[in-house]
């Protein structure tokens, strides 16, 4: 965007807020806080946010699963650890193949073996 004065300037989306009962919500919290209204906005939202990302992640599930995990490395013949893990997942024009119950997937197709 262009100024008055033929300066580029950037120009910052703006949120409007017509709902009176959000607006008086965030001038109260905004007042108990001693903070701009863009300020508690601001710290609302990522608070929110960062729980619902938290929320997303079954924390008792990856328990299970590094656990699970640790104990099979416990179990795991020391050749088997020492090679490297990623050799199976490429075949010789380095397509990523995986190998899974007699079938191989690549990039476009699927065959069995």
């Amino acid at each position: 965007m262009v100024d008055l004065y033929g300066r580029k300037v950037e120009s910052v989306p703006s949120v409007s807020i017509k709902n009176p009962e959000v607006y008086r919500l965030i001038k109260e919290l905004a007042d108990l806080r001693g903070k701009t209204m863009t300020a508690v906005v601001i710290e609302a939202v990522r608070e929110k946010l960062e729980r619902e990302r938290e929320r997303h992640i079954d924390h008792a599930r990856v328990e299970h699963f590094l656990r699970v995990g640790r104990e099979l490395r416990t179990m795991a013949a020391p050749e088997w650890l020492a090679r490297d893990q990623t050799e199976d997942l490429y075949d010789d024009e380095q397509t990523v193949c995986v190998r899974l119950e007699g079938w191989w997937f690549d990039a476009s197709t699927q065959h069995q073996k």
